[in-house]
């Protein structure tokens, strides 16, 4: 445990990724406040079906345009992505308040709200996409992972209780009013990071002539790979129940009570076990395997809606929601962590834009058919259906999940710290470097041994993990390259034979990379890309 608590410690203690979580916190807890509020002000102008409407209707706009914005995120600076996208917010917000306030036709308010969850896309997306680069090893991912889960359920808790204390004493508008001003603030965090800038930019070039193939590129890459059509499909269809319990916040309030903050204090419970959940995900640092807990996640998410149709009343909602709560944090952060291993980092901003959307699309369905249900056949036919859906949609994704996560094995942290202290490899993701630490091999030489010869064909790179290696051209020594040091990649990326010939001046334990995973890393990032070409230059100067 010692080493994941040191690893959510790391998340704290690095000045970017402190900044990032901090805005992220401010932003989660005004998209809370003011989507409950928009449920609260549609409930009391045409009861629990005018709420569901409106709840898909934005969700599906969102859904639309979420993939779309996504591309930002590959195509921009992502630090800049945020920055930007948390004051079109912010800016939306305000909107709302002033419309909601002048008591304008509840459409336009219905049109200004839209335009406030269609801003909310683009942040979770260039958060999942920027993350992997800003943490330096995979348990550092995985740690701000579950700090980002602990803040967003915090916002899922503080936002509604926040709302209905401001409901309690105002209106819709009020909240809207002081969630734009906690945006805005969430802006400012994000505009100038500390760090490594060049990390922050995108992994390669864009043609603007090939644009909307680009913005296309999340759907491409769930047909190229797999693993990540599965993920998402399992992260969505928890969406589905995600989406009904934000209409049962409204339902269940209007049965418990009159008063209106009612929803905001059941949304707050909820909220309450998503934090405790995400605590508890501090497990999953240092592990591979993450299907065992996105089962468990879908099945804690789920499974309470159906309790709670036999057992409908305050104290009982306020228990098993909480338990919803848990379920949702451990499947969103198992799943965000799983994602964040097999998307490349080309595409990572659209392929947690395709989520994006398919969580929208899902939550709606979740709401719309939720609500029919209530108004056609009564609350409880609702929670049962709820409950039953998303583990039954699931079961059908099942076994590709385990055989994806069957053979998982963690890296080497040694290894990942070796390949990040290498110029070349220093600018990847976390995943990325996990995935290249897996594609290598540990090979140990005695003194003098021949580990490569001058004229031979080069397929593989070589990273020195202790002693030393001397390396000759045509018979003179020209240089040594001791631990820390590399060599190899001449051949690799000019494909041509070996320059030189490598012999170990003493015993020395050296990291084995082959041509196929070197090539694919530095393709990952320009920088790495530019840096291995420096590398080469200077080498081939200096004989």
């Amino acid at each position: 445990m010692k080493p994941r608590l040191a690893a959510l410690r790391s998340v704290v203690t690095d000045a970017t990724l402190r900044r990032l979580e901090a805005a992220f916190a401010g932003f989660s807890i005004a998209e809370h406040a003011t989507w409950i509020s928009t449920l609260v002000y549609a409930f009391e102008r045409g009861g629990v079906r005018q709420a569901g409407i409106v709840a898909f209707a934005l969700l599906l706009a969102a859904m639309l345009v979420a993939p779309v914005l996504s591309y930002a995120g590959d195509r921009f600076r992502r630090d800049r992505v945020l920055a930007v996208g948390y004051a079109a917010q912010a800016t939306a917000m305000a909107a709302t308040a002033i419309a909601m306030h002048a008591g304008v036709n509840p459409v336009l308010v219905y049109v200004q709200a839209g335009l406030a969850a269609t801003a909310v896309t683009v942040i979770r997306p260039a958060m999942g996409a920027l993350l992997p680069f800003v943490a330096d090893t995979p348990g550092d991912l995985v740690a701000a992972n579950v700090a980002m889960g602990l803040l967003e359920n915090g916002g899922i808790f503080l936002g509604p209780l926040i709302a209905a204390a401001l409901l309690a004493i105002g209106s819709p508008a009020l909240v809207f009013l002081v969630m734009a001003a906690t945006v805005a603030v969430s802006a400012v965090l994000v505009v100038r990071l500390a760090g490594d800038r060049e990390r922050l930019r995108p992994p390669e070039g864009r043609h603007s002539s090939a644009v909307w193939g680009e913005v296309l590129g999340g759907f491409r890459a769930m047909r190229e790979q797999p693993d990540i059509a599965v993920l998402i499909g399992c992260l969505s269809f928890g969406a589905v129940s995600a989406g009904a319990i934000e209409v049962l916040f409204v339902a269940l309030a209007g049965q418990f009570s009159a008063g209106r903050a009612e929803a905001g204090l059941l949304n707050s419970a909820f909220g309450a076990g998503a934090i405790a959940g995400a605590g508890a995900s501090v497990v999953l640092v240092g592990r591979a395997r993450m299907t065992p807990f996105l089962v468990l996640g879908t099945v804690m998410l789920s499974a309470p809606l159906v309790v709670l149709a036999a057992y409908t009343n305050r104290m009982s909602a306020i228990v098993l929601l909480a338990l919803s709560g848990v379920g949702l944090s451990v499947l969103k952060i198992a799943g965000t962590s799983l994602l964040q291993r097999v998307a490349r980092a080309a595409t990572a901003g659209r392929v947690f834009g395709v989520l994006e959307a398919l969580q929208m699309g899902m939550m709606a369905v979740g709401s719309f058919t939720v609500s029919a249900l209530a108004s056609a056949f009564g609350l409880r036919v609702a929670l049962v259906t709820a409950g039953l859906a998303v583990p039954t949609l699931s079961a059908l994704l099942a076994r590709r999940l385990f055989v994806m996560d069957r053979h998982g094995v963690p890296a080497d942290p040694v290894i990942v710290n070796r390949l990040r202290k290498d110029p070349i490899f220093a600018p990847l993701s976390a995943p990325s470097l996990e995935r290249l630490a897996l594609a290598t091999v540990r090979l140990e030489i005695p003194r003098g041994g021949l580990v490569i010869r001058e004229g031979d064909a080069g397929d593989t790179f070589y990273l020195v993990l202790s002693g030393a290696v001397d390396i000759f051209i045509r018979g003179d020594h020209v240089r040594i390259v001791t631990t820390g040091g590399s060599f190899g990649e001449i051949a690799l990326l000019r494909d041509i034979g070996r320059t030189a010939t490598a012999v170990a001046a003493e015993r020395s334990e050296l990291l084995v990379l082959g041509r196929a995973p070197f090539l694919e890393a530095l393709n990952e990032h320009h920088r790495a890309r530019t840096t291995a070409e420096d590398v080469v230059d200077q080498t081939l100067l200096r004989t």
